[in-house]
């Protein structure tokens, strides 16, 4: 447990009452359970240490049971000693990244189906509002996603080739414009 008490700039002393240095601990427990969930490519966006790295990988490892509760402790030990704000500011942009990421995935869903079902319409409404899209190339996947559609309606089994293709041009499209 931390100390008791902190000393201010200005000399005064502060005490920290139990009840809130167990907050503190339970924070920096959740944290450590936070981070052993992140894969790997994720954790190396963070600014950990090497022994926080191999306490959360020896946690990854471990299933059930008191060891693992004695590894989620030593973690949050280990987060005590660090920056805490940090390494929460650093989640909390990965976060907000994968949030991004959803809402680019939602409106080209949303610009795909448009572009299906109003064509040429909506192709000029798309190209005004991104001008830096090849035309030509959206049209040739719009003209393609239609025909398939129209296709797959008399045969009965639906392929969505053409479809996934528009949808990967109009995400890329959208996550270049931001």
């Amino acid at each position: 447990m931390p100390n008791n008490h902190t000393q201010n700039p200005d000399d005064e002393l502060i005490i920290i009452s139990k009840s809130e240095q167990k907050r503190s601990v339970q924070k920096m427990e959740a944290m450590g359970a936070a981070l052993i969930k992140l894969n790997n490519k994720q954790l190396e966006g963070l600014p950990l240490d090497d022994l926080l790295r191999e306490a959360i990988d020896t946690a990854k490892r471990i299933k059930v049971g008191n060891t693992l509760n004695r590894q989620m402790r030593y973690i949050g030990k280990l987060i005590r000693k660090m920056d805490y704000e940090a390494i929460e500011a650093a989640i909390n942009l990965m976060h907000q990244e994968g949030n991004v990421h959803e809402k680019i995935t939602y409106q080209a869903e949303q610009w795909r189906d448009k572009l299906i079902e109003n064509g040429s319409e909506a192709s000029s409404t798309f190209i005004d509002a991104f001008p830096l899209c090849n035309r030509q190339k959206l049209n040739q996947l719009i003209r393609a996603a239609i025909k398939e559609q129209s296709s797959s309606n008399s045969q009965k089994q639906p392929t969505n080739k053409q479809r996934k293709l528009l949808f990967t041009y109009i995400r890329q499209i959208l996550s270049e414009s931001r």
